[in-house]
């Protein structure tokens, strides 16, 4: 027989937030295994990016978020998340406002996969040079290269540095403003895209983690 969970009423999650939810986030299931409410998951995790610190010893660039007064009761973003297109997709906090820090529901929005990793930095992984750009020993030029649909597409070899980047904040720029264009439905985030894609062609963007 299943039994249910109701998470304590006294107990705040991460120290700030309040499950006011009127039913069970967690069901046990005959393996013994839990099957969570996605909404609850969903608030739980932002939390978790927002307050925990042994999260931001791990992903730093987390450390300065915040969340709205109004997201601190669960039921309340419960009832946002449930009026939007969430299912197979990650909630995010800065495609429609570049940037943002702040989770609310005036900034965040659901995107896919795809989406959410489009602007991705990576800086801890691309050593000394621009996004995009490395250096190839073989010819002793600066590559430009990124990811388009999941595969890596080279965009040639330069001079110097600068040369490379800037080819690939042009192509990058492009692709951005594509998908935007041609993949997006969601007015906010295809909004929140092309703003990225000038940003990318100045320089001034393509620094950012999901969610």
């Amino acid at each position: 027989m299943m039994t249910r969970k109701l998470q304590k009423k006294n107990k705040l999650v991460y120290g700030w937030g309040v499950n006011d939810a009127d039913y069970a986030v967690y069901t046990r299931l005959p393996n013994g295994l839990y099957d969570k409410c996605p909404y609850y998951s969903t608030w739980k995790k932002m939390l978790e990016r927002v307050f925990d610190t042994k999260y931001h010893a791990q992903f730093p660039t987390y450390i300065g978020t915040s969340v709205c007064d109004e997201w601190k009761y669960f039921m309340n973003f419960r009832a946002w998340m449930m009026a939007q297109d969430w299912r197979n997709k990650q909630l995010d906090k800065d495609i429609v406002v570049p940037g943002n820090k702040h989770y609310s529901p005036e900034t965040c929005a659901f995107v896919d996969g795809q989406i959410n990793s489009l602007l991705l930095d990576r800086a801890a992984g691309r050593g000394k040079y621009p996004i995009g750009v490395s250096y190839y020993k073989r010819n002793k030029k600066y590559q430009a290269s990124m990811k388009m649909n999941g595969k890596s597409r080279n965009l040639g070899y330069f001079d110097t540095p600068e040369e490379a980047s800037l080819v690939y904040r042009k192509e990058k720029s492009r692709y951005v403003r594509h998908i935007a264009l041609t993949r997006v439905d969601d007015p906010r985030v295809r909004a929140g895209l092309l703003k990225h894609a000038i940003l990318i062609m100045l320089g001034d963007s393509d620094r950012r983690e999901a969610a």
